[in-house]
């Protein structure tokens, strides 16, 4: 059987290991199982945190990789700054620098594309963000091939609750964009139920039955053991920065320690975090706390079989489902989820294995760590119950659902 193609716009791509990169790849690494040969265009000198060359190994030998280059506009942030001009750099971002940091990759990333569909046919473009640099690409060669094209969104853009530029020129400028997205595409992919009734109540002109929903996943059952140690272990993996962190978990653990002095808390952080936000945990010195780099992806299990119970938490009422909450359910511990009542949290008890609080209530909070630390020391955390309906989670039968999907579209 002839492979059909699939152009596969991913700024987020090995050996890049940020959230967003495992979700492409294990979509091109599956979808040649259904009928699929995907070319992907990726970025080639991204400055990131985490990179973890391993991942590449997961990559088909046949698939095709372009790598386009990308002028990081951060360094006239720095330059500037060393000016003392750091404002004007502001100004600079706010009018110009549309619609994220990453427009430096895009007109050599759409040079890249057009070359590659000059001289090879492709039935489909797909194009993924952040960043929404991909979607710009993807929707002009669209235009220019006359190729139907999938867009999906792992997040939100205008539709943030801290979107920074509502009622502006520019955020009425993205809002357009955003809505010719959705409009010109053959097809919508969101990450989650609320992102699909966000689009819909936002542009009611967008058919329902156009958008669909394939979640985000991990790559198989991983389940992890566990030798109980003298201190309560919470782990967190992953990214902190700006306002995203638990701000919420710590004066009520700290209030709680200082009720119940004999219980003994540790929270370890793996990944990135910015200065003043390890600065502000670690200023209550009632808690334990320790941060860790980012680890790589072969790494990361044994690290968490330390982990009695593994986080996750939410501001205020933003609802999404990050794509660490997947990973967690594979390895089958105890989840401590500091979110609303939603869709996140439905997914977090479907196994039996949560502990959730919303982030707005103090008291909830302690109860729920108070029954956390309890559970821990009677040795009497839950077990995993009703495994099999974390199959739909499963990377490669997500896969199989876009394949269908991109089949439907031919």
């Amino acid at each position: 059987m002839k492979m059909k193609r699939i152009f596969f716009i991913s700024y987020y791509f090995p050996p890049l290991a940020t959230g967003g990169v495992f979700r492409s790849l294990y979509f091109v690494k599956y979808l040649q199982e259904f009928g699929w040969l995907p070319t992907v265009l990726t970025v080639k000198n991204a400055h990131s945190w985490s990179n973890d060359t391993y991942l590449i190994s997961s990559v088909p030998k046949n698939v095709k990789i372009l790598r386009a280059k990308q002028l990081n506009v951060l360094f006239l942030h720095i330059i500037l700054s060393k000016l003392g001009l750091s404002k004007f750099y502001d100004l600079i971002e706010r009018k110009f620098i549309i619609p994220d940091k990453n427009i430096g990759w895009l007109p050599y990333a759409f040079k890249k594309g057009k070359k590659e569909l000059r001289k090879t046919d492709y039935d489909l473009i797909f194009s993924t963000s952040p960043t929404i640099c991909s979607h710009i690409i993807a929707q002009k060669l669209s235009k220019k091939f006359q190729i139907p094209w999938i867009c999906e969104f792992r997040d939100l853009w205008t539709l943030l609750p801290h979107y920074p530029f509502n009622n502006t020129n520019r955020g009425k400028k993205e809002s357009k964009m955003e809505y010719e997205f959705l409009d010109s595409a053959a097809k919508i992919i969101a990450v989650t139920k609320t992102f699909k009734k966000e689009f819909l109540s936002t542009y009611p002109s967008i058919p329902s039955d156009k958008i669909d929903v394939i979640y985000n996943g991990f790559e198989q059952l991983s389940p992890l053991r566990y030798s109980k140690s003298d201190l309560l272990t919470i782990v967190y993996t992953g990214s902190m920065y700006g306002q995203y962190y638990p701000q919420e978990l710590y004066p009520a653990l700290d209030g709680l320690i200082k009720e119940n002095p004999d219980m003994n808390f540790r929270l370890l952080f793996i990944g990135n975090a910015e200065k003043q936000i390890i600065d502000e945990l670690n200023s209550y010195s009632s808690i334990s706390t320790e941060f860790i780099p980012f680890q790589s992806k072969k790494d990361l299990p044994k690290i968490l079989e330390q982990a009695t119970a593994l986080l996750v938490f939410q501001l205020g009422k933003y609802s999404s489902v990050p794509s660490k909450v997947f990973e967690y359910l594979s390895y089958q511990k105890p989840i401590l989820a500091i979110v609303p009542k939603d869709e996140l949290r439905e997914i977090v008890m479907m196994t039996g294995m949560g502990y959730c609080a919303d982030p707005t209530d103090t008291k909830g909070i302690q109860n729920i760590l108070k029954l956390l630390y309890n559970d821990w020391n009677n040795d009497r955390l839950p077990k995993p119950h009703n495994i099999n309906i974390l199959e739909i989670f499963k990377r490669r039968n997500q896969t199989q659902q876009l394949a269908i999907l991109f089949d439907k579209l031919l």
